[in-house]
Order: structure tokens, then sequence, then C-alpha cells
């Protein structure tokens, strides 16, 4: 970590960052599985799986507008006639336990693992088994306290990316 002369401050250089900016919702995104921790939600203490994907390609994409509105930003639904880059961003994705919101983690499953047979009553989910596997996935964005977050609509098998 950079250092400063005084040890509670630390010397980084901004030069070139900007804000994230929201991915295009009409492509279709390589990604790949960093991290599944089994945890408990912080809304309803129900046990769930949170996950964290990196995007593999497209590298850049079309990036959607925004504009400020009332101190606020909003999501504008059209392109803002620039790229953006889509590699390397993280996204994340919760997925409860709980029977009605077992849909979800299938999805996610049969992302990852085609032709994974999930006609069982005792299906056995190792989450390392799952880390480094790849998906293809479709974004959706939004605001969520002031930024903007892309996050995973669909999760789909790898083979559903075409560079």
């Amino acid at each position: 970590m950079p250092k400063g002369a005084n040890p509670n401050e630390v010397v980084l250089d901004f030069t070139g960052v900007k804000p994230f900016e929201p991915l295009d919702e009409k492509a279709t995104y390589l990604i790949g599985v960093d991290s599944l921790a089994n945890v408990t939600s912080a809304e309803n203490k129900e046990p769930m799986v949170k996950a964290v994907f990196s995007i593999k390609g497209p590298a850049e994409v079309q990036a959607m507008g925004t504009k400020e509105e009332d101190g606020e930003v909003k999501l504008t639904g059209e392109y803002a006639g620039h790229t953006t880059r889509a590699a390397g961003r993280k996204l994340f994705r919760n997925y409860l336990y709980k029977p009605e919101a077992l849909p979800f983690l299938y999805e996610f499953i049969r992302g990852v693992e085609p032709g994974v047979d999930l006609n069982t009553k005792t299906f056995k989910f190792n989450l390392a088994k799952y880390i480094g596997l790849e998906a293809a996935c479709r974004i959706k964005n939004r605001v969520y306290n002031g930024q903007v977050q892309s996050d995973i609509a669909r999760i789909l098998p790898a083979s559903a990316y075409k560079e």
C-alpha cells in the first residue's frame, strides 16, 4: 500500500480514474467465478451464497448513459456515445437457499456446469468446485446509494458468449 509522510495518510494517483459507467445491457458477457462463500443475509438472516465474478470479455462495450437530476444519478436507458472498459470489472450476486429462490441458484449451476443433473433431492453443492469456472451472463444496470451498479440478470452457459 502506498504510504504518505503521515502514517494516517496514503498518497494515491487518481489521474485518469473515472467512476464506473453502466455497461451495455444488450451485450452478453463472459464471466469467471472468482469466489463463492456461504454467508447469512444481513436483511433477513437467511443462509445464502455470495458470489463474485470477473468479466473476461468483451474488453470494452458501449457505455449506457446517465444524467444527474436533483443531485442524484439517473440511468437514461440510451447509449452514452462512447465505450467503457468491461474486462476486469467485478459483478456480484447473492443466492438464497430458500426453496422459492432456488431457481436462481439452479440457473447459476446450469450456467457454469452445463449438463449437470439437477433432478435430484440430494444434490451436493460444493462451492470450491465452481471457483474458476466460466459462464456467460446478461446484466441489468441500477443506481444504488447514488452509484451505478451492473448486476447479473441471467446466467447462461459460456457457449452463449460470442466475441
